[in-house]
């Protein structure tokens, strides 16, 4: 059961931004299609007639309060920001597999 094709991996490389070595790219492949290939088993299984779990704890755990602080002021968050157009953050738009030129 093949999920992971060549050409679902160069896609899954255009959107993460990376770019992996043909080996890279088959270890990957084979890594990804071996997490499938479990999920498929666990599909199968058969579980009617099981309980679900039990409740959570009644404890809360390591929770902290929450407290309010100050938050990042938008020009603080701009200040970091490779582009900013107006208002917003400005990114390079994606069009097929090649980024737009003038972004």
């Amino acid at each position: 059961m093949t999920v992971f094709s060549d050409r679902t991996m160069k896609r899954l490389e255009m959107l993460a931004g990376i770019q992996l070595t043909d080996e890279e790219r088959e270890s990957l492949k084979g890594d990804l299609n071996g997490i499938l290939a479990h999920f498929s088993v666990l599909q199968r299984l058969d579980v009617d007639g099981l309980l679900p779990s039990g409740p959570p704890p009644k404890e809360p755990g390591a929770w902290r309060e929450d407290a309010l602080v100050p938050s990042l002021t938008q020009e603080g968050s701009f200040e970091s920001a490779s582009r900013v157009r107006e208002e917003f953050f400005a990114v390079p738009l994606l069009r097929g597999y090649e980024l737009e030129e003038n972004w």
